[in-house]
């Protein structure tokens, strides 16, 4: 799988590249769970400030009788806490954010991206947000194909 690095105010942004990116990075708005579990809505500039990697998921992975993909609960030692994953892929991607001498915390499922894409309205939780030992952000989403269309005008790599 091809990832595209994408600078962004907060942080650095991996997405699959897949798509085309057809509105600016101020057309973003960045919704997450904060104090007392009510739903924050803001820029994302204003975004900067919220350390990720202390939010809970701002939504719940779902796990029924005869899914496809094997959700669940890993024990984060940089977390000292269980970190949700929606797949077996998420769970290596988390287990290698937990032994990554430069990651200070990360958070599973941190915050939905909201935009709107010509008359569209399109929204996107990435899998995780790690936070890096010099204060950088790291979202990381590995994409399910169903919309990835964060940035590849901005890829820096």
């Amino acid at each position: 799988m091809r990832c595209v690095i994408i600078a962004a105010p907060w942080g650095w942004l991996r997405t699959n590249g897949s798509a085309e990116l057809s509105v600016g990075l101020d057309a973003f708005e960045v919704g997450f769970v904060g104090s007392g579990g009510v739903e924050v809505r803001c820029s994302l500039a204003d975004a900067a400030a919220v350390r990720f990697e202390r939010v809970p998921p701002i939504r719940s992975i779902p796990s029924y009788q005869g899914q496809r993909h094997n959700p669940g609960l890993y024990w984060s030692a940089t977390m000292s806490a269980h970190v949700e994953f929606e797949s077996w892929l998420e769970r290596d991607e988390a287990l290698v954010l937990d032994f990554d001498p430069d990651v200070t915390g990360f958070a599973a499922q941190p915050f939905w991206l909201f935009w709107r894409d010509g008359h569209r309205s399109r929204s996107h939780a990435p899998d995780f947000f790690a936070r890096r030992a010099d204060g950088t952000g790291v979202v990381v989403d590995r994409g399910s194909g169903r919309l990835s269309t964060c940035g590849a005008d901005q890829a820096a790599g």
